[in-house]
């Protein structure tokens, strides 16, 4: 499964509309094993505030998120053939 870098969900950002959702962005999904039988999480925050212009902001952000997350894995993918 790809990582799930950003997803959608609902935030409390004084910037966000009344439904609140939002994408959000995850550094490290899943954590960071150290090794040590500890892990490490990353601070996740809204990058995207979806407005109240969509119809469907719930939906919106799901479909933003997905992309991004494609994106995100096709980079990925490249750096690794790319020498």
């Amino acid at each position: 499964m790809t990582a799930q870098y950003y997803t959608a969900g609902q935030t409390s950002h004084p910037g966000a509309a009344d439904h609140g959702w939002a994408i959000i962005y995850d550094a490290t999904p899943g954590g960071k094993d150290n090794g040590d039988g500890t892990r490490s999480f990353s601070m996740i925050f809204p990058v995207l505030l979806v407005s109240d212009y969509t119809a469907e902001p719930e939906e919106f952000a799901k479909i933003v998120a997905e992309t991004l997350n494609a994106a995100r894995a096709s980079e990925d993918e490249t750096r690794k053939v790319s020498p």
